[in-house]
């Protein structure tokens, strides 16, 4: 048995409550007979003498078995059996049939019955089955609940971080990690996009599938076509044979497409039908092939924006925004810094063999008042570089790059936290564009206290677009 099978079986030994049974027999002579039969095997029992008053009774209290006879009045027991599986699919049905009623029974187990007895019956035949059937059925219960709670931990193992703001994405993953709905990962460069896509494919029911990850904006715009969906042979110049490609590839997994906002108006069309239909069509080939795949994309671009500039297909955004997950910058959630560091330096430390024990204290509070405009993959580099200069087992500040000891953003970012540089200027001077565009996010951001929701919302812009803005233009929130 494996290790979660072994827990499970010691954790049902601890129960200790009584199950409680329900008997469904529309002779009292019969459900008075096992009724006396299952108290004295030790069990609590409740009675039902129809399919009906069955149905009702599950609908109050849920037992923990259901002995349940094939042949009922106006419903029958297989019937019976149907409804209960669509209310809760995880309560054990035993079915109870004459000499005659086998087949119906064989039948019944098709429809989700654990086992059936044959009447007439020894009272130690039904205590055996009943206790056999508990046990398994409870183990299974247990099983899931720990593989969950595993799924759980992997999940914040590679998810690191505990701020309010990201535990909200961890919540939506939870919740969407078993469905086959498109996700779309929204958020900046570097705030670990690509590491949320690999923990829902990690967590799902596909996790045993592949994961095969495509970067549109890396791939030329001649070859990406023949990257997704393969070509067959002889279609361009150079294809000496046919190539399965990454829909193919991800079949019975994930496809991950990161970057998606940079993909062409023509390659958009032909993943329109991918994703709609789930069949693709090599490049040079007519014959469309079934794909099996949960498609996950990532963008650090505003796609309502690209949408509305007509850069991106409105049907498109539709069917890929079907379950929008914006990752938040590491700048909005500080109190996930330190968590961070300290995994990445305990991965440094097993990958190189190094002698390190963590930060100084005055280093943390350094790095949780840095700015972070290059979010998580900004903090992994200066970690690197921090290891690789440091004199002991403690990173101390001198091991801090310049920028983030002396707690500034760069030459263009000196500007004090939502400072108006305008009030300098006198009221006659003409400000370019951007100037005073960015004026303008200053007073928003100054008026909303520095809530960036409140503020793309007064605005009417996307929440991704104002982030870039305010990287953009230098603009201190917090």
């Amino acid at each position: 048995m494996s290790e979660i099978g072994e827990i499970a079986r010691s954790q049902s030994k601890k129960r200790g409550r009584v199950p409680l049974i329900l008997v469904v027999d529309d002779e009292l002579f019969t459900r008075t007979l096992i009724t006396r039969c299952l108290e004295r095997g030790g069990y609590k029992v409740a009675q039902a003498d129809s399919g009906e008053a069955a149905l009702a009774y599950v609908e109050k209290r849920w037992p923990d078995l259901i002995l349940l006879d094939v042949m009922l009045p106006q419903m029958g027991g297989v019937e019976v059996l149907r409804r209960v599986r669509s209310m809760r699919d995880d309560v054990p049905v035993i079915m109870v049939s004459g000499i005659d009623e086998v087949e119906t029974a064989v039948e019944s187990l098709r429809e989700g019955a654990e086992d059936f007895i044959q009447k007439p019956f020894e009272e130690e035949r039904l205590v055996v089955t009943i206790r056999n059937t508990l046990e398994r059925t409870g183990l299974q219960r247990d099983v899931r609940r720990l593989q969950d709670e595993l799924t759980g931990e992997r999940l914040n193992r590679r998810l690191i971080g505990s701020s309010p703001r990201w535990r909200q994405v961890l919540q939506l993953i939870e919740k969407v990690r078993n469905s086959n709905i498109t996700v779309l990962i929204e958020g900046e460069s570097g705030v670990g996009k690509e590491v949320v896509a690999h923990t829902l494919h990690e967590s799902s029911v596909r996790a045993d599938g592949p994961f095969v990850s495509v970067n549109c904006g890396a791939i030329p715009e001649s070859l990406l076509e023949s990257e997704l969906f393969g070509h067959e042979k002889g279609a361009f110049t150079g294809a000496t044979s046919a190539k399965s490609g990454r829909f193919e590839q991800a079949n019975g997994g994930t496809l991950f497409l990161d970057e998606i906002g940079e993909m062409t108006m023509p390659t958009q069309v032909r993943l329109l039908r991918a994703l709609q239909e789930r069949v693709v069509q090599r490049v040079g080939g007519t014959a469309d092939i079934p794909v099996d795949i949960r498609v996950v994309c990532a963008t650090n671009k505003d796609l309502a924006d690209e949408m509305k500039c007509e850069r991106f297909r409105k049907d498109l955004y539709f069917r890929v925004a079907a379950f929008p997950i914006f990752v938040p910058p590491l700048r909005e959630r500080r109190e996930d810094v330190a968590p961070l560091a300290a995994h990445f330096i305990e991965r440094i430390r097993k990958r190189d063999n190094r002698e390190i024990s963590g930060l100084a204290p005055e280093s943390l509070r350094l790095l949780e008042r840095y700015r972070w405009t290059g979010n998580v993959r900004e903090l992994e580099n200066v970690i690197e570089r921090a290891v690789l200069i440091q004199e002991g087992p403690v990173i101390h500040k001198e091991s801090l790059p310049a920028y983030v000891a002396q707690g500034e953003d760069g030459p263009s970012h000196s500007d004090d936290t939502f400072g108006d540089r305008s009030a300098d200027r006198s009221d006659d001077q003409i400000l370019s564009f951007e100037e005073e565009e960015r004026n303008i996010l200053i007073r928003a951001l100054r008026i909303t206290g520095g809530n960036i929701q409140e503020a793309s919302e007064r605005l009417r812009i996307g929440r991704a677009t104002l982030y870039r803005k305010i990287q953009k233009y230098g603009i201190k929130v917090g």
